[in-house]
């Protein structure tokens, strides 16, 4: 952050890392207001992924909708499982046909605490699997 503080980028990484370590209100201090195009609606879906842990959905309320609009069926799965729509985010999660790199690095990695929060999910596991058949790994 130092190096480039206003880097859109290392803004977005620092507030995956404050969301992993549950420092909630720190991602949404490091993250509101930041696009980064290369993840969609990524950034975003990180700070409605804060607000909500907050308590403070009706915050989040706007960015929901814009994220539930979008054609991201991978960012709409997290923000229902943020929601606490487990069943409806992993219905969601199994129509996607194509993993590309942030929904890829998403599942393994900045949205792994929602999608499977007690590590014990074996519907994680079967994600999992089929994110490495969509990059041609078997």
């Amino acid at each position: 952050l130092e190096l480039a503080p206003e880097w859109v980028n290392t803004r977005l990484v620092a507030g995956e890392l404050y969301q992993m370590r549950g420092e909630h209100e720190k991602v949404v201090t490091m993250i509101r207001g930041v696009h980064v195009p290369w993840t969609g609606l990524g950034a975003e879906t990180q700070l409605v992924i804060a607000l909500v842990r907050l308590g403070r959905e009706e915050e989040a309320s706007e960015l929901i909708d814009l994220i539930m609009e979008s054609e991201d069926a991978f960012l709409q799965a997290v923000v229902l499982a943020a929601l606490g729509r487990t069943d409806e985010a992993w219905s969601k999660m199994e129509s996607i046909e194509f993993w590309s790199d942030w929904p890829t690095f998403g599942v393994h990695y900045g949205f792994r605490n929602v999608l499977d929060p007690t590590g014990s999910d074996p519907r994680y596991a079967s994600l999992l699997e089929g994110v490495k058949k969509s990059w041609g790994f078997d």
